[in-house]
């Protein structure tokens, strides 16, 4: 974990998270929905933040490095799910998972890694010339600790407060696309990620304050291998292909940055089907 932890902790929440996946390749097709639904949720969460610090956008020539880290807070409906006999059992954020009577035993539901606060981190590079900005989000294929992990992500901004003239506050609107895919010797995991934001921000001399609405949605797909169980109502070994979306629908976002020169510092908080909270180092030149 040190090694992922020295790598900005964009693996921190994804490894930890997958771990916890290994364990739920026991459930069937619809019960891994309901245990993995609250991952989907954190994952366009976490993707779908930080877009911007400031709806300024250069006219000339601009470049802006960014690494970005967050924590995800997950909602207590979110910690657990209720099967059909109405029992409560973990989801991949959860505790303890629950244990049903059969005829032939107990059929024993995975836990979750027992968490309400998710850590993440995601660095990024920004290009902008003439009003309108390109965003790049990525992270080659890697493996650590048995799962292999590959992010890309792109974003265009695009300013509206150049085309009102005194236009006190600047303006600004984006559109964002992120997937990461993880994949191990017992499941292989792809999502999609969209965002579409209006923001708005005004500088006061080195100190800026910013803000925004933004329509968001996520979607994953896994496949795995269910392990036959009698219990489960399956003798034999099946593979199962769930596709998932996550609560994901919209958010708002406020935020205060600080500019040192060519250095500039962020914090912004969102409230949204996870709220979120996330701090930035920016370079821009």
């Amino acid at each position: 974990m040190k090694k992922i932890f020295f790598l900005f902790l964009i693996l921190a929440f994804s490894v930890k998270t997958t771990a916890q996946l290994n364990e739920a390749t026991d459930l069937t097709e619809k019960d891994m929905e309901q245990y993995a639904v609250p991952f989907v949720t954190s994952v366009g969460t976490w993707l779908n933040s930080g877009g911007y610090h400031s709806a300024s956008v250069s006219k000339m020539f601009g470049v802006k490095i960014s690494l970005l880290g967050m924590v995800m807070l997950i909602p207590d409906d979110q910690l657990t799910f209720k099967l059909k006999n109405g029992t409560e059992t973990a989801t991949v954020f959860g505790d303890k998972g629950a244990s049903v009577p059969g005829t032939n035993g107990y059929l024993v539901y995975p836990p979750g890694f027992n968490q309400n606060k998710i850590p993440a981190a995601i660095p990024q590079i920004a290009v902008s010339t003439l009003g309108s900005e390109l965003m790049l989000r990525f992270f080659p294929k890697t493996s650590f600790d048995s799962v292999n992990v590959n992010l890309l992500g792109i974003g265009v901004k695009h300013s509206i407060s150049q085309y009102i003239p005194l236009c006190p506050v600047d303006i600004a609107v984006q559109v964002m696309y992120n997937t990461i895919s993880m994949d191990n010797n017992d499941f292989d995991l792809s999502t999609k990620n969209w965002a579409f934001n209006a923001h708005v921000s005004r500088s006061f001399g080195l100190f800026s304050v910013y803000g925004g609405l933004q329509y968001e949605q996520s979607q994953m797909n896994i496949n795995y291998v269910y392990t036959g169980n009698a219990l489960g109502g399956l003798l034999e070994d099946k593979e199962f292909s769930v596709d998932m979306k996550g609560d994901n629908k919209m958010r708002i976002t406020v935020g205060a940055a600080l500019r040192f020169a060519f250095f500039v510092i962020n914090a912004d908080a969102s409230l949204g089907a996870q709220n979120v909270f996330v701090t930035g180092i920016n370079f821009e030149f």
